[in-house]
């Protein structure tokens, strides 16, 4: 969504107001500056040379293209950007100066046009106020480029914005004819600056000068000798275009003779909003695409590799390909994925495209080129049933290497709609090639995402052999060391799915010991610095489980160095880590205090750790990436929940409940845009479980019960996935066992009764030796007392003892 940002200000008495508008894959910043400081950032010259003006940027997402985003058609931009700014305070008094660049000003010329159209007061006192229009390389008939992305739609995938600019498009002749009316209307009180381009870009001449011209009344368009890029952006304040239109910003208003102090903001981050819906012919694109990238770069590889800049280049669209292959991957999973399950989903998605794209170049066999073809009709089921076709002959042929690249191929277009048949493909390409490492890893991960944990274990332990086996042959191979670790860490990820919690922990303790050697033996490589935390991290996940509060805080706060000495300020995802790691050294300290009576150390440790984690890393972070990762988010919320848990575990329940409603407020969104998402969605069931809790506690009986039937109606979606973990149903339990009771004491005794025999149903065939006291042995006592008409007092109603010792919440954890 487009957002005004304020660049600088005076503090005294305005003189006006001036608001920048970037063009198609533009940015509120980078759009008009030269240089890679504000010493070139030109808005700041005319806040500087022009005292009493305030300068903004207006921001909105306008990606040329779907692969790199979503943006909205010119008609809904203009629309939204003039609701934006009629609601904004800043610009409220003094005249208003627009300076647009390409497509920015085309949406200036459609929101004044909305503005002179709309009868709303707000509009007509806002549209007197705008007194010069700057268009610098505005193609106000289109561009004969973007017809160019529109022959080539299939690939290059326009956005509707891109698609807006098609030379002599309709609608924008029609924009232009009637924006030269409203000018006329208004000449005298609305002047123009025009510019544009002389010069070439790479892709040749964007905005022709016959576009660039608006026909406007009393304006001569002004040639720049620069192309569509640079031409926003003056190389000094001595430039012609920089000139005139400051000294046309100074004669709108006479100067002020009290401007106070220049006040410079600081810079917001901007990032453009992602959709994929519709994820299909994304899909399908996407496995297009890579292949046409594998075509394209083997057919021009000469013996000698490419320079080291080209091979990153290839490597980088290949990555962002897979991300989003990995995503429907995920999405299609049959159940909830956790983030370092997403992570590999991405890795392999990667390694998959990589090898297709390489194997399907050099392969001229027909029944290859009917299923290349079969793909760019988006016949995914015929492409699956040629590559069955191609197996099927080589197996009659004795050929097992070409026989398991059909199969493979297969299995990567059927796991897209059939994770447990995928399942069945990759063991077979496994078998067929069982010294291939990615065969077994493969089939491990997606026996993993179809919940077959035991066959995972199996696939991941042939992985490990094959990486012990090629270790030993290659000890200074550090590439079949970290295999090492990775096949210990996947070998205790299907464990823990198992619930063998010891045998899990045993192989994560492994995977430590490879990291460490292998940070030992690259100490500058921060990959390896990760990977040590990452593995401190499962194990110390397994260490609270069991109750070693102790040797969780150790390994946890090992972690947290190992996350500062990581924390990079342009590295979104290592401030993640930084922010889990404190929350899991605040958690252990906070059960270590609750172990000790009249603890004075280690619960402020928590609140301490707790706080940081809150107000210096995570609120941050989603502030300054709010569209960058919805984990970022679920972090946070994580964070105030466990604050909220210190809280109640001191009964301080007003404040517990505050927190608990930051946790909720904050993960809730994300659950409501994606009720298939069952770790937001179990998430909300604790934290309204939790907020009851402490409404209780509150003697807040009727709110509580509220709070209580929140989370029974949470749950029963939970429990209709089935997906509802033994954590979560008894917690279920638990707020059953809490309804049960409120109603008692109001005197629904047979509300009460079933609200104990649900308690007890949802627990009853569970495993009972957790370390807390279920609350179906409250139920069942319950049960037995009502039945026997025996009464039962009421007054340590509100003397809460959870049942459950520690939050079932499912911690975003930093992903491997």
């Amino acid at each position: 969504m487009g957002q005004l940002i304020k660049i600088a200000n005076w503090t005294g008495k305005k003189r006006g107001n001036v608001v920048f508008v970037h063009g198609l894959g533009g940015h509120p910043y980078d759009t008009w500056q030269r240089g890679a400081d504000d010493k070139t950032f030109w808005p700041l010259w005319l806040a500087e040379d022009v005292p009493g003006l305030a300068v903004f940027s207006y921001a909105y997402a306008s990606p040329p293209s779907n692969w790199l985003g979503t943006a909205m058609p010119l008609l809904d931009e203009a629309a939204h950007a003039l609701r934006v700014l009629l609601l904004d305070d800043d610009l409220d008094t003094g005249p208003i100066t627009f300076v647009c660049h390409s497509q920015g000003g085309l949406i200036v010329k459609q929101m004044l046009r909305n503005a002179a159209d709309s009868r709303d007061p707000r509009s007509e006192r806002f549209l007197s106020r705008v007194r010069l229009v700057v268009f610098i390389a505005t193609p106000h008939t289109g561009s004969g480029k973007a017809n160019l992305l529109r022959h080539l739609a299939f690939l290059a995938w326009p956005s509707p914005a891109a698609s807006d600019l098609v030379a002599n498009q309709p609608g924008l002749r029609d924009l232009n004819i009637k924006y030269r009316s409203l000018a006329e209307h208004r000449q005298g009180q609305l002047a123009h600056l025009v510019y544009y381009e002389m010069s070439d870009t790479l892709a040749g001449r964007i905005v022709v000068e016959d576009s660039a011209d608006p026909g406007l009344p009393a304006c001569t368009p002004m040639p720049v000798n620069a192309d569509h890029i640079l031409i926003a952006k003056p190389g000094g304040r001595d430039e012609l275009l920089y000139k005139e239109t400051k000294k046309s910003i100074e004669e709108l208003s006479p100067k002020q003779k009290t401007t106070g102090e220049l006040v410079i903001y600081s810079r917001t981050p901007f990032q453009v909003a992602r959709s994929w819906q519709q994820w299909m012919p994304r899909i399908i694109r996407l496995i297009i695409l890579a292949l046409i990238l594998g075509v394209v770069v083997w057919s021009v590889i000469k013996p000698d590799p490419p320079p080291p800049d080209e091979k990153h280049l290839q490597q980088q669209l290949i990555e962002q390909l897979a991300k989003e292959l990995a995503k429907q991957i995920a999405a299609s999973s049959p159940v909830a994925l956790t983030e370092e399950q997403k992570k590999t989903a991405e890795e392999n998605a990667v390694r998959q495209i990589e090898i297709a794209a390489a194997d399907l170049a050099r392969r001229n066999d027909q029944r290859s080129q009917e299923a290349f073809a079969a793909l760019q009709r988006g016949s995914t089921s015929e492409a699956e049933a040629l590559f069955d076709a191609i197996y099927q002959d080589n197996i009659r042929a004795g050929n097992n290497a070409a026989a398991a690249w059909a199969l493979r191929h297969r299995a990567a277009l059927v796991q897209l709609t059939n994770v447990a048949e995928a399942v069945k493909l990759y063991a077979k390409v496994a078998a067929l090639q069982p010294a291939d490492y990615a065969n077994w890893t493969d089939l491990g991960y997606m026996a993993i995402l179809a919940g077959q944990y035991p066959q995972a274990q199996q696939a991941f332990e042939q992985a490990l052999g094959l990486a012990q086996t090629n270790s030993a042959r290659a000890p200074n191979d550090l590439g079949w060391q970290r295999k090492r670790y990775e096949s210990q860490l996947f070998i205790g990820d299907s464990l823990l799915d198992q619930g063998k919690d010891k045998e899990a922990l045993e192989r994560y303790e492994s995977a430590l010991q490879i990291a460490d050697s292998l940070a030992q033996a690259a100490p500058d490589d921060r990959g390896f610095k990760r990977d040590v935390l990452v593995a401190l991290g499962k194990s110390g996940r397994i260490y609270m489980d069991a109750g070693s509060f102790s040797a969780a805080l150790a390994n946890y706060q090992r972690s947290l160095g190992l996350a500062r000495e990581l924390e990079s300020a342009n590295n979104p995802f290592s401030r993640r880590d930084l922010g889990v790691a404190l929350i899991e050294v605040g958690n252990a300290h906070r059960r270590l205090g609750n172990a000790i009576a009249s603890d004075t150390t280690h619960r402020p440790l928590a609140n301490k750790a707790y706080t940081e984690a809150i107000n210096k890393v995570l609120f941050p972070l989603v502030r300054d990436y709010p569209n960058k990762d919805s984990n970022f988010q679920a972090n946070l919320s994580f964070a105030y929940l466990n604050m909220g848990q210190l809280l109640a575990d001191q009964k301080n329940w007003v404040e517990a409940i505050k927190y608990y409603q930051a946790a909720l407020d904050t993960i809730k969104p994300l659950a409501d845009a994606d009720p298939t998402n069952i770790v937001h969605l179990s998430n909300v069931l604790d934290i309204q479980g939790y907020i009851g809790d402490s409404l209780l506690g509150q003697r807040k009986v009727q709110e509580a019960l509220t709070k209580y039937q929140e989370e029974i109606s949470t749950g029963e979606l939970l429990q209709k996935s089935g997906q509802a973990s033994a954590n979560q149903l008894r917690q279920l339990s638990t707020s059953y066992y809490w309804i049960g009771e409120i109603k008692r004491c109001q005197g629904d005794i047979n509300g009460a009764l079933a609200s104990y025999q649900q308690s007890l149903a949802l627990v009853q065939h569970l495993d009972q030796t957790r370390q807390w006291q279920p609350a179906s042995d409250f139920s069942r006592q319950r049960i037995s007392s009502l039945q026997a008409g025996q009464q039962v007092s009421c007054e340590g109603l509100t003397e809460i003892q959870p049942f459950y010792g520690y939050p079932s919440v499912k911690a975003p954890t930093n992903t491997q």
